[in-house]
């Protein structure tokens, strides 16, 4: 077995990402030394804490089409090789020695197509989000009619990008068994399912339930209601918590709203609202409701989040069909109660629990019985917990992916 501690480089246009809190997880607990290369970062206050501690932050420059500074979707292809390339001369630049591990996330832009070029013989592990298909999931379903067909095109160019990473990767992970049924059954033995799992000690059910929201204290008795998404978007189903949001305030008067995420729509696959506040148009798609009962917190903190979750009657995941977002869980670990769409991704943890999407009606009458009923919101909780205990544990899932490391480090050349 090798010694610890192993060098891993990761890799993700933006940090910290997905793999910015497992890079951090192995700095801090199993003390590797970490050089995390990105094009864009979050501002310091989202960092994990291991950077200057053991994770070497640093950057990569792209050329190209992925020089302008909002790259429309019929040049992704392009953007992605960009991408890929400047990963790889940002090696050859910095020439860092020696590295035992490169561990990419492929979100359809090829992050570790070249790693090996610099390092031969280094295992280059892949992180994937799920196959993009090019007529079905997401927005593709809804936006059939209205998109050109170089749409689909470009979806199909992002989907061949990650089959490229499977080709040329030594070990590939995905997070769900639905996210590996999305690629082509020819690649499902070569993707591991393995989720990063959740920060326990820092998502947690808290004894003093927070009363204060983001500096304004909640009105004895008030009910809270949460929707988080890193931008505040259709995909993650802003369009349906307003409408649920609307018919709740109309049956109670005793319910807040909190929204945590960007409101600029940071997602390419949303062409319409890319770059643009997608809730401004939602506002004028309900004018009477009460506005006032809404807080748009912005990009919150892990600290921030974990409160937010804490203080949460009521979290509420109507997203299309998605991978399994982070946000959920976490809600589940702070012991909100968490109504989710039927999409597979959410039947794979909620099993029968969960609501068809688009009905509205369904949405209103579940969400006022977990407000109404504490003993129904109890049962949610119980199941919510025992669901993240054995599955989404963080302490426990990343040990086994530091095992996967060790095989991989004791069967192949350590580059120096």
């Amino acid at each position: 077995m090798p010694e610890d501690p192993l060098h891993v480089v990761w890799v993700e246009p933006r940090f910290p990402g997905r793999l910015g809190a497992i890079a951090d997880w192995f700095t801090r607990k199993r003390g590797y030394r970490s050089t995390f290369y990105c094009q864009n970062a979050d501002s310091p206050e989202h960092w994990p804490s291991s950077v200057g501690r053991g994770l070497d932050l640093r950057a990569y420059v792209v050329g190209g089409a992925a020089l302008e500074s909002s790259v429309t979707w019929p040049r992704a292809l392009e953007r992605g090789l960009c991408h890929a390339f400047g990963f790889y001369e940002a090696l050859e630049r910095d020439k860092i020695r020696p590295i035992d591990v490169i561990v990419g996330r492929s979100m359809g832009i090829g992050s570790g197509l070249f790693a090996s070029v610099h390092a031969p013989g280094v295992p280059v592990v892949q992180w994937f989000d799920g196959f993009l298909h090019a007529r079905e999931h997401d927005l593709a379903d809804e936006a059939l009619a209205d998109m050109p067909e170089a749409y689909f095109r470009w979806r199909q160019s992002a989907g061949a990008m990650d089959l490229l990473d499977l080709e040329n990767a030594q070990a590939c992970f995905t997070p769900s068994e639905w996210q590996r049924s999305t690629y082509p059954v020819e690649y499902h033995d070569t993707l591991q399912v393995l989720h990063e799992g959740v920060d326990l000690r820092t998502f947690r059910p808290r004894s003093d339930r927070p009363k204060i929201l983001k500096g304004n204290p909640l009105a004895p008795g008030t009910k809270l209601v949460t929707f988080v998404a890193r931008s505040l978007d259709r995909l993650r189903g802003l369009d349906r918590f307003v409408a649920i949001a609307e018919r709740i305030a109309s049956a109670r008067n005793d319910v807040v709203f909190a929204l945590a995420g960007d409101p600029k729509v940071d997602r390419p696959l949303d062409v319409q609202w890319h770059n643009h506040v997608y809730l401004d148009a939602l506002q004028l798609c309900h004018p009477r409701f009460d506005w006032s009962k809404f807080q748009v917190l912005g990009h919150l903190r892990s600290d921030e989040l974990a409160e937010l979750m804490a203080m949460s009657n009521l979290h509420l995941a109507p997203g299309r069909i998605y991978p399994l977002c982070r946000s959920t869980l976490q809600a589940m670990a702070c012991g909100a109660p968490v109504l989710a769409s039927d999409t597979p991704p959410h039947r794979a943890v909620f099993g029968n629990g969960v609501i068809p999407g688009a009905d509205i009606d369904a949405w209103v009458a579940q969400s006022l019985a977990v407000l109404d009923d504490q003993e129904f919101a109890e049962s949610i909780n119980s199941t919510n917990r025992q669901t993240i205990a054995s599955r989404f544990d963080r302490d426990r899932n990343l040990v086994q992916l530091a095992c996967q490391f060790d095989r991989l480090v004791s069967g192949s050349e350590v580059f120096k």
